[in-house]
């Protein structure tokens, strides 16, 4: 009677177990759909800033400012698919981890940086 007593409660033990562990991955997987969805809003409301910030027209210092921005985003942006090349060739085929290159991620992508190296150029150049 003790041995039953004593596998039952080892195998509830184990259950609340397994189900700690399948909280705590449904939580991380919850956490990581949420951050999903703000750097997919973040993307669209950066996307439509770049492109109001491309068709305003202005000063020399402004189009200057956007001249330095555009090059600095599309040396960063050139610096990252570099390194996204050298991944795939190297280390893609030996892992199980595949990390898609969609074109909404590359546009969100393009839109944080433009929106972040806009603001750094029109604090250094005064705007």
């Amino acid at each position: 009677m003790l041995y039953y007593e004593c596998k039952i409660l080892l195998t509830f033990k184990e259950v609340l177990f397994v189900d700690t562990n399948l909280s705590d991955v449904q939580t991380f997987q919850i956490v990581t759909v949420y951050a999903a969805y703000i750097i997919l809003i973040l993307s669209a409301v950066c996307t439509v800033f770049m492109l109001i910030s491309i068709a305003r027209q202005g000063d020399e210092r402004r189009k200057h400012i956007l001249l330095k921005t555009c090059t600095h985003t599309f040396l960063i942006y050139t610096g990252i698919l570099f390194v996204d090349v050298i991944y795939t060739i190297f280390f893609e085929k030996y892992g199980n981890f595949a990390v898609e290159n969609t074109p909404i991620v590359s546009l969100g992508l393009i839109a944080i940086l433009f929106t972040i190296s806009l603001s750094v150029n029109k604090r250094r150049y005064g705007n």
